[in-house]
């Protein structure tokens, strides 16, 4: 079964979002199944970067983008999901995900927005 409720009220430094705290997600290495909720694989992506697992994070912040939710934390995950995928060479995914980022979340905190500058720079300065 999907992983609910797999996050407590613990606050990430300067993201005001709650931290995962879940043993079988740990034990798991960190990944869900693919119907799990949308935040909880945003959550899964954080705790793998945390691990330095970036394939996992990948993986995840993709499955939580899948159907672009409208919450608060879905801007942050794609502006980094673009930032990953930059650094790690992967130009076209990161552009496009970088092109539909203010289609979809026109308001970004400046966290956001500074991400996808850094994104933009690493993958050649696609779109704008």
């Amino acid at each position: 079964p999907a992983l609910v409720g797999a996050v407590t009220p613990q606050t990430l430094p300067s993201m005001g979002m709650a931290r995962p705290n879940n043993p079988r997600l740990a034990a798991a290495g960190g990944t869900l199944p693919m119907n799990a909720k949308p935040f909880d694989h945003y959550m899964a992506a954080r705790a793998a970067m945390d691990r330095g697992d970036r394939a996992t994070a990948t993986r995840e912040y993709f499955l939580a983008l899948r159907t672009w939710p409208k919450q608060n934390w879905a801007p942050d995950a794609a502006a980094t999901l673009a930032l990953v995928l930059a650094e790690d060479k992967r130009t076209a995914e990161a552009c496009r995900t970088l092109d539909e980022l203010p289609k979809r979340y026109p308001q970004r905190t400046a966290g956001v927005t500074q991400r996808m500058d850094h994104a933009r720079r690493l993958a050649g300065g696609c779109g704008g």
